[in-house]
């Protein structure tokens, strides 16, 4: 009796973990399920360098909104060529897909310190023809990630140039 309980239970045991192995990870594609949907970062610095660094970093996408007293940037509809493509999905087909990105700027206080959150939201979907409605897409959050990073190197390098001009004004001697 003894050994049919625990040749059952170790039966069992084994069906659930080859069960549990054949399930597609949340990460097979690269990408955790935590980096899927809305991407954000949060940055000690001024909200008006924060802004100019999110104005520079969307230059290149159509606007439909941009509102600092808000704090948001939405995109025109990105379809056809002007799409971004991931470099390792080079040569992707992109017919019928198009997307809007959202960014959002929200002042805060992080240790005492101005704090401000830069979130970025991308609202993909795809066009099977011309009457049907748009099919939504879960975004794979890898454009909005690229967008966090440039906010990143925008500040820093606003940061190196500012320090660099500080110190050229020190060393200039007064007339």
């Amino acid at each position: 009796m003894y050994r049919e309980i625990l040749s059952i239970c170790s039966l069992l045991i084994f069906c659930v973990s080859c069960v549990q192995g054949d399930r597609p990870s949340d990460a097979e594609d690269g990408i955790s399920l935590s980096s899927r949907g809305l991407q954000k970062i949060v940055v000690v610095a001024p909200f008006d360098r924060v802004w100019r660094a999110v104005q520079l970093v969307m230059v290149d996408y159509p606007s439909l909104l941009n509102s600092s007293d808000e704090g948001i940037v939405e995109t025109d509809f990105v379809q056809g060529q002007d799409i971004w493509i991931p470099p390792h999905l080079q040569g992707a087909s992109t017919a019928g897909h198009r997307y809007k990105l959202f960014v959002y700027v929200t002042k805060g206080a992080l240790q005492g310190k101005p704090s401000i959150k830069v979130s970025v939201r991308k609202e993909e979907q795809v066009l099977v023809d011309f009457f049907s409605t748009p099919q939504p897409v879960t975004s794979d959050g890898l454009e909005e990630q690229v967008i966090l990073y440039r906010i990143k190197r925008e500040l820093q390098i606003d940061g190196a140039l500012r320090k660099m001009k500080s110190k050229e004004n020190e060393k200039e001697p007064l007339s």
